[in-house]
């Protein structure tokens, strides 16, 4: 069994992945691809392929799909083709990545696949680390391209270039040459094709020594992690699809840093955060996450786009989304259990269709044993809602007036008194 192979079949075994499991290989044509697709064929029985021509080199992007079309007549591998277009006046690397990773996973989940492989390499991931080097990175940017990041699986990490070559040659395999790798316009061209020869000839064991040192990192940052997650040990807690954090002035802005940065947020941010007393209410975001101050506490939260919400309800009609809601006319109890989730009103009183919608700025109600009105956004202040829940809160109108905020409070106008005949039971089921 040639070497190539055997580290292919070596990192599936390490990372407990089964040769049974459906994978999707993303292949642009060129060497590396190709040796990889060769290798899966060989080994897997239930492989898909992904190929994205994004026009940018004329015939030879065309000549590239039809190479790796072709190999997958061949051997009878579904293939997944996207012309992608892109925006020249953008970061075009950025682009075509995030337009091609997209497209894997669409492939990914509508065809229930488990992994999607691509066939980056050791010289990749020595590039990787230098360029992150000049870049002034951090230990993420120094461990070198992840081997494994949720369903994207690198088994050619530790195969050099110079392997894929002679595996390429011995196997007679058909691939693109890429002429553009030859400029130096881009900048890991540019290490490739200017810096690293160089390199080869004053330091010609550099290459194991690089590696070497990525390994190293790799460890660190294992340790570095056990250390963090016991610092912040009983300051951290999940809840829902965010967490809970307690405001913590030993634990060190390092350690913080680190923590937010998987969720999106740069130095700068997180620095400026924990040295500022922010007002409650503050947030600051990442792309895809939001951090708020709550009183004693922080919230990270997802970003949720909020979207306005209008449901009619009709006399005893129950709903399931976005709350699930039942409702029933009856008679009147002889005592009410305590129980927020449950709200009893006169029915009489009651305009249909009710309608359930989000609580906003300047709505108000009169509290159950209260007299005069009160402001909704009063009333969560005074329950110690966090800011991120208040956004979510619901509220039900009959003729557009609040008459209960769901699961907390119910408007006294509409209770039920003993001169009501007619009770309308309404029950918001929480956990569903």
């Amino acid at each position: 069994m040639n070497p190539i192979e055997k580290k292919y079949l070596g990192f599936l075994k390490n990372n407990s992945i089964s040769l049974e499991s459906k994978f999707l290989i993303g292949v642009s044509g060129g060497m590396d691809s190709m040796v990889c697709l060769e290798i899966a064929r060989k080994f897997s029985k239930n492989i898909f392929v992904a190929h994205v021509n994004y026009k940018l080199r004329g015939e030879e992007s065309d000549r590239d799909e039809k190479i790796v079309e072709n190999y997958c007549k061949k051997w009878g591998i579904s293939f997944h083709n996207l012309v992608s277009k892109l925006d020249k006046s953008k970061n075009i690397q950025l682009e075509a990545r995030n337009s091609r990773y997209s497209f894997f996973n669409e492939i990914l989940i509508s065809n229930k696949l488990d992994y999607i492989i691509t066939a980056h390499h050791l010289n990749d991931n020595i590039e990787t680390f230098l360029l992150n080097t000049f870049r002034g990175s951090g230990i993420n940017g120094l461990t070198g391209i992840p081997q494994l990041r949720k369903q994207i699986i690198r088994p050619l990490i530790t195969v050099s270039k110079k392997e894929i070559i002679d595996y390429c040659t011995q196997n007679n395999i058909a691939f693109g040459e890429d002429s553009s790798n030859n400029s130096s316009d881009y900048k890991r061209n540019f290490l490739r094709n200017e810096i690293l020869p160089l390199l080869h000839d004053k330091f010609p064991d550099y290459f194991e020594k690089v590696n070497k040192t990525i390994l190293n990192l790799q460890s660190d940052k294992k340790l570095l992690q056990l250390l963090i997650k016991k610092e912040l040990n009983g300051t951290v807690t999940k809840k829902n699809e965010g967490y809970l954090i307690k405001k913590n002035n030993e634990v060190s802005i390092h350690a913080w840093y680190h923590f937010f940065k998987d969720f999106g947020f740069n130095h700068k941010q997180i620095l400026k955060w924990v040295n500022n007393d922010q007002q409650s209410g503050k947030s600051i975001f990442s792309e895809k996450y939001e951090l708020t101050n709550n009183r004693e506490e922080w919230l990270l939260n997802p970003m949720v786009e909020s979207k306005t919400i209008e449901i009619k309800i009709g006399l005893n009609e129950s709903i399931t989304k976005p709350v699930k809601i039942s409702c029933l006319s009856t008679i009147p109890p002889k005592s009410f259990n305590v129980d927020t989730n449950e709200c009893f009103l006169d029915l009489e009183k009651l305009q249909f269709p009710l309608t359930i919608t989000k609580w906003r700025s300047g709505d108000h109600l009169q509290p159950l044993g209260m007299k005069g009105s009160k402001k909704i956004s009063d009333i969560l202040i005074d329950k110690k809602i966090s800011i991120h829940d208040k956004r979510n809160i619901l509220v039900l109108k009959s003729n557009n007036t609040v008459i209960w905020i769901i699961g907390h409070v119910i408007n006294d106008n509409f209770k039920v008194t003993n001169k009501t005949t007619r009770c309308y039971k309404i029950k918001f089921h929480k956990n569903n």
